[in-house]
């Protein structure tokens, strides 16, 4: 979840009505910007502003207003320094003034309740043994179990409330994922609590000495929960959560909202509309060069959830924005769909028409044409077995060449090695005589003298 807390698209302090919508996000790409305008506004166009109440009066302060969203910070209580996040040259750098106009279009792509049973998004039971009961199944992970009694919703926003918490409209959140013997845990800067069998690094990043390192540095939530709770801290009932095959996000995290905008399922419902299962799901690296002409994950190391994120909210903003582009790409991808099924058909009508060619002529030979036609196969076999033979001697003849070719590389070697022992050996037998010689010398010299 290290995308967690960068990934608000939409902003809006409940209090203050649905005009007041603030668009943040802490990535390098987006700025702040100013509160749309309305009467209650007073902050000038020359800097950003925020919009609190203090007790029942609004509040206009100038000064840009930050949230810590740092695993470090939750877990020591400090404020830690978010790190800087990548730049994206692809990512939106201005917002724009139909920040409201966007959050109504999103709220007509939330998806129905036919699609979010299908997709099998977590719901929460209205009683715990009944949805237990009625989704369970023996030897199923409660991570792929849409009725795990472990779902929660987000908190609903209390009206009464007179200093309500900042939440966001609309999040945006990925996740990635590694594996354990009983299910899929959120690997990004999430503790485990089972054992993992399948780190899945070249996609997360992470191994087991990383995570180590990672908690022991405090850099880690303890568990899912935790991730949820901070979710939950920021977001209520009515905000939209936004991802691309978010029910896999939203059942290991076990959060069951129905205010959900899923990219993917966007693309498919302009495909296939809304009568049964997609025949084909797109991913987000596909989805972002078709839609956005966009390339994401294009590195050979592993996946970051915070570009994940950033495409995600680009490829949701385009769709929402641009509906009748959307229609197009897919009036166009269903075009070519069904022409690819229509060739395919054809090379298979091809291939039966064939089949059943062969065996009609099969069927009408005489007794002359089919001896005829089997001493022409015989032939052609021995012809086969002729030159699978010729071809075999050939490679063992070059095999017993090259076995002789060593064979004398080594004589030769050993010859040499031979040669050069017995010139070392003359050499020191000339090296006795000479100190010989010279002892015999030296002792002819003392007897003289």
């Amino acid at each position: 979840m290290r995308a967690l807390g960068r990934c608000g698209v939409l902003y809006r302090p409940h209090s203050l009505g649905p005009h007041r919508i603030l668009y943040r996000t802490l990535h390098a790409n987006r700025r702040l910007g100013p509160a749309l305008p309305g009467p209650a506004s007073s902050c000038s166009a020359e800097a950003p502003c925020i919009l609190r109440r203090n007790g029942n009066t609004p509040v206009a302060v100038t000064t840009a207003h930050r949230r810590n969203f740092s695993a470090s910070g939750w877990q020591n209580g400090k404020r830690a320094k978010a790190p800087k996040p990548p730049h994206y040259k692809w990512a939106s750098s201005v917002v724009s003034d139909d920040v409201y106009d966007v959050y109504s279009a999103l709220e007509s792509h939330i998806l129905d309740s036919g699609r979010f049973e299908s997709e099998r998004f977590p719901v929460t039971s209205a009683t715990p043994d009944s949805g237990a009961k009625k989704g369970a199944k023996k030897g199923v992970p409660r991570t792929r179990d849409p009725h795990n009694p472990e779902n929660q919703s987000p908190p609903s926003p209390d009206p009464d409330d007179l200093e309500p918490r900042s939440t966001y409209d609309a999040l945006v959140i990925d996740c990635e994922m590694t594996s354990s013997p009983a299910a899929s845990y959120c690997a990004a800067s999430c503790g485990r609590r089972a054992p993992v069998t399948d780190w899945r690094r070249g996609i997360t990043g992470f191994n087991k000495p990383m995570m180590m390192e990672a908690v022991k540095k405090g850099k880690t939530l303890p568990g899912w929960e935790k991730v949820r709770e901070r979710i939950f801290d920021v977001t209520t009932s009515e905000t939209i959560f936004i991802g691309h095959a978010l029910a896999n996000d939203l059942r290991v995290l076990r959060i069951a909202t129905d205010r959900v905008v899923d990219s993917m399922m966007m693309m498919s419902r302009a495909v296939y509309g809304d009568e049964g299962k997609p025949l084909r799901n797109w991913g987000l690296k596909a989805a972002c060069q078709e839609l956005l002409d966009v390339a994401v994950q294009k590195t050979r190391g592993p996946h970051r959830p915070i570009e994940d994120v950033f495409g995600t909210r680009e490829l949701v903003l385009h769709c929402v924005r641009n509906p009748e582009k959307l229609a197009e790409w897919g009036a166009r991808t269903r075009a070519g769909i069904a022409a690819a099924a229509e060739k395919e058909r054809m090379i298979q009508e091809q291939k039966m028409e064939k089949r059943k060619r062969k065996k009609a002529e099969k069927e009408n030979r005489t007794p002359e044409e089919r001896a005829e036609l089997a001493a022409k196969r015989a032939k052609v076999m021995e012809e086969k077995r002729l030159a699978r033979t010729e071809k075999e001697e050939a490679k063992y003849q070059l095999k017993l060449l090259k076995r002789a070719r060593k064979r004398e590389r080594r004589a030769i070697s050993k010859e040499r090695k031979e040669l050069e022992l017995a010139r070392k050996k003359e050499r020191r037998e000339l090296a006795k005589q000479k100190e010989a010689q010279k002892l015999a010398g030296q002792e002819e010299e003392q007897e003289k003298s």
